[in-house]
């Protein structure tokens, strides 16, 4: 098999360096190591991975370094690494065989920028490592040194390919100090070259590349937009080129230039997996789930030369795709491959926590948590009781409780959480005295706030023509925020906007447990300091199923409240739903149709408008959920 050689160029790398060639010495026959000035056991390291060592004065051009460790290579292919990278393992026989390859001048790895410690927290990059070594092919560039079109100049009939090494980068996860040196020590280098080099094109791009690296977004967008038509397809940075600038657009919030961006990309690179995936993105952002659905089924198929992670992030995109589909089992089975596999756990759980209650029975949907969850820490069901709780499924949650067999003693003894739960899913069942009960022992061993304030609601249980305010005064050394709060109410006073999280944590219990006339209180409070904030009151989606289950005067509150036209669509939907519900039909479809008229390509107003005009109303959690 033709040999590798291990090129690197470093300094004062004692702390990455063993690291980087442990991971690397099983691929590579030699290791040719050029330091430009080390003053730390550097050196020492080197040799005791058997490399040979050279030495060299910094001359502020990367270019230069990368090829005088060049010239000292023995082996056919040259592999780069910098200190601070990881190769990720490889199978020895895909190596052989891209080395077998007569028609392959190089390869493009894919180069994962670690943002954090989080295994997950990355941008992934492809740039060509794994080279030829022939006579001629040389890096060019001060900083951001390309070989790219070296190669291609020198094996104009080959091709530089994509293949499946992965090297980790982690420079970008030094302490903040090294971080802002090494930032610092680029942009000098890129203004230099600048002003030296022929190629300011790549240059500029790679200015803008600092930034994107850096987060800030919007000066990358403002250096990446005048390039993406001067810069020819055939470089070797166009795709990544139009990727940032697309990816840079969406985190600006601007979906339609962003689209435009990434279909430039896929023009001139139909199979670039980043671009593929950010365009399944952008459709799905702008109400086109069928057009997403197709992008990223096909990019499932073709992204074998990207990593494993895109692969289960695809899970999670095509979950939100199905849901706005309409096809609940196909998003929660995509969701819970997210729970089994991991890396999108906390992304994919809340969504399917919402739809396995509405394609499973609730004893079918907690085994699945269990076994999806079993590395968790706790039991996977621990996470369903409050969605549980949100959807009103106190009946059926209490008998799985009872079905579980678990004493108290030991419910005591394990997660406290479940014991709240309990007791709100009790009342909810229709037992609120046992509810109050057991909200009561348990603010008796850990008198927390979320406890108390779901006691006070239990306590105004229903509609009753006066709220009880007594409990908030009895814990006011405890919690002052609720004695103010109790004042207040009483008073008629407005609520400060300290005590706003008080007021919509409180509008919640009064949901869950059926406080209809505690909510209407709450709700004029919120409404009110609304106005003094000149903002509209918070209505989240997790109210949803527990207004529409409420009584008619709670929910033409709310209809008033969203027919404001500065409702978005989700509320609006919503509302027009309520309007069903209250048996004016009329009204839901007038609401409906003006919702499918401006927004032609979303789906939801055709799904509740067949709802209404049908009588059905199996769609109606698929609606709250949008």
């Amino acid at each position: 098999m033709p040999g590798i050689t291990l090129c690197m160029i470093v300094r004062n790398e004692e702390r990455h360096l063993g690291p980087c060639l442990a991971a690397a010495q099983p691929y590579v026959d030699e290791i040719v190591i050029v330091d430009t000035g080390s003053q730390d056991r550097t050196a020492e390291i080197a040799e005791q991975y058997g490399a040979r060592l050279y030495r060299m004065v910094w001359n502020e051009h990367f270019a230069e370094a990368r090829n005088y460790a060049l010239e000292q290579a023995g082996g056919d292919w040259i592999l780069v690494l910098d200190a601070d990278e990881r190769l990720h393992p490889a199978d020895p026989d895909d190596v052989k065989n891209l080395l077998a390859d007569e028609t392959a001048s190089g390869y493009y790895a894919s180069i994962r920028h670690h943002r954090s410690e989080a295994a997950d927290d990355y941008e992934t990059d492809i740039v060509c490592r794994l080279f030829r070594n022939l006579p001629g092919v040389a890096y060019r560039g001060r900083i951001h040194e390309d070989i790219g079109k070296s190669l291609i100049e020198s094996c104009p009939q080959m091709t530089i390919k994509r293949c499946g090494l992965v090297v980790s980068h982690y420079g970008y996860v030094r302490e903040d100090a090294i971080a802002k040196k090494k930032a610092q020590r680029n942009k000098l280098l890129l203004e230099r070259a600048l002003r030296e080099e022929s190629d300011t094109l790549y240059y500029r791009y790679a200015s803008g590349v600092e930034s994107f690296m850096e987060e800030s977004y919007t000066e990358a967008a403002e250096t990446f937009a005048p390039l993406l038509p001067l810069v020819p397809p055939a470089a070797g940075y166009a795709s990544d080129l139009a990727y940032k600038l697309a990816y840079a657009r969406y985190r600006n919030g601007e979906y339609q230039a962003a689209l435009q961006a990434v279909e430039t990309g896929l023009v001139r690179d139909p199979f670039h997996a980043d671009l593929q995936e950010l365009h399944g993105v952008l459709l799905l952002e702008e109400g086109r789930p069928e057009e997403a659905h197709h992008r990223l089924t096909r990019l499932k198929e073709i992204a074998g030369f990207s990593d494993e992670r895109q692969r289960e992030r695809m899970h999670y995109w095509l979950g939100l795709v199905h849901m706005q589909l309409g096809n609940w089992r196909a998003a929660a089975e995509n969701w819970e491959q997210c729970l089994r596999d991991g890396a999108y756990r906390e992304q994919a759980l809340p969504y399917y926590l919402d739809m396995a209650l509405h394609v499973y029975p609730l004893g079918e949907a907690a085994a699945l948590l269990d076994t999806a969850l079993r590395d968790a820490g706790k039991p996977g069901r621990s996470y369903l009781w409050p969605y549980a709780m949100k959807w009103g499924l106190g009946r059926q949650a209490i008998e799985l409780f009872a079905a579980n067999d678990k004493t108290r003693e030991q419910e005591a003894a394990g997660d406290k959480d479940d014991s709240f739960y309990r007791a709100v899913l009790t009342a909810q069942a229709g037992d609120p005295a046992t509810a109050m009960r057991q909200m009561e022992e348990l603010i008796g061993i850990r008198p927390e706030r979320h406890l108390i304030v779901y006691l006070w609601a239990l306590q105004n249980g229903g509609m009753p023509p006066h709220i009880h305010l007594n409990l908030l005064y009895v814990f006011r050394d405890k919690e002052p925020g609720l004695a103010e709060l109790a004042d207040a109410l009483l008073e008629g006073k407005a609520v400060p906007p300290a005590l706003k999280p008080l007021l919509e944590q409180s509008a919640y219990a009064m949901l869950m447990v059926g406080s209809w006339s505690g909510f209407q209180l709450i709700w004029q409070h919120l409404g009110g300091l609304a106005a003094e904030q000149s903002a509209r009151p918070l209505f989240p989606k997790s109210w949803r199923p527990a207004v529409y289950r409420s009584p008619e005067p709670v929910r033409r509150l709310i209809v008033q409240h969203l027919a404001e036209s500065s409702a978005g669509f989700g509320d609006r939907l919503y509302a027009a739903q309520l309007l069903c519900s209250l048996g004016d039909a009329e009204e839901s479809k007038l609401r409906f149709a003006e919702l499918q008229e401006q927004y032609p390509q979303r789906i939801e107003p055709r799904i509740g408008l067949y709802g209404v005009l049908s009588g059905s109303e199996a769609a109606v959690p698929f609606l709250f959920l949008v």
